[in-house]
């Protein structure tokens, strides 16, 4: 009987514990870097190089990363732990950039890149970690002479 029964919740098992996905949902993104009001202070930002005469002032490489904090939240039953992350806005750091390249004395950043720059940290004596969301933007400043 015992057999039998052990049989039964084993294939059970197999039946309702697999789970296999069946469809994938469609997804659509846009993101936007939007240089407007930089360009209407005669500042340019772009990837690629600056054809025109310039003057050389420096590479700029500037890191941004959102602060994060550990929080217990209380559940029916139990509680649980939960990170909870800062937004962070690529403006932002877009706003460093420019304002560290005018104190400088230029006026455009060629090869701009931005790339993600997400730290993990351990976070736990046993070794748990978290990671961070993070924003990294480099360039070469100039100064456009025509």
């Amino acid at each position: 009987m015992k057999f039998k029964l052990l049989l039964l919740l084993l294939i059970v098992l197999l039946l309702f514990g697999c789970y296999t996905l069946r469809q994938i949902d469609k997804f659509q993104s846009i993101a936007i870097l939007n240089f407007t009001k930089y360009a209407e202070k005669g500042f340019l930002l772009t990837t690629e190089p600056y054809n025109g005469k310039y003057e050389s002032i420096g590479i700029i490489n500037c890191k941004i990363r959102a602060g994060a904090k550990k929080e217990k939240v209380i559940t029916d039953n139990s509680s649980i732990d939960i990170w909870f992350v800062e937004d962070l806005e690529t403006e932002e750091i877009l706003d460093l950039a420019y304002a560290k390249a005018i104190e400088l004395g230029g006026n455009c950043i060629m090869n701009f890149r931005i790339l993600p720059n997400d730290q993990t940290y351990i976070v736990s004596s046993s070794g748990e970690t978290y990671t961070v969301p993070g924003i990294e933007i480099y360039g070469f400043i100039i100064k456009r002479i025509d």
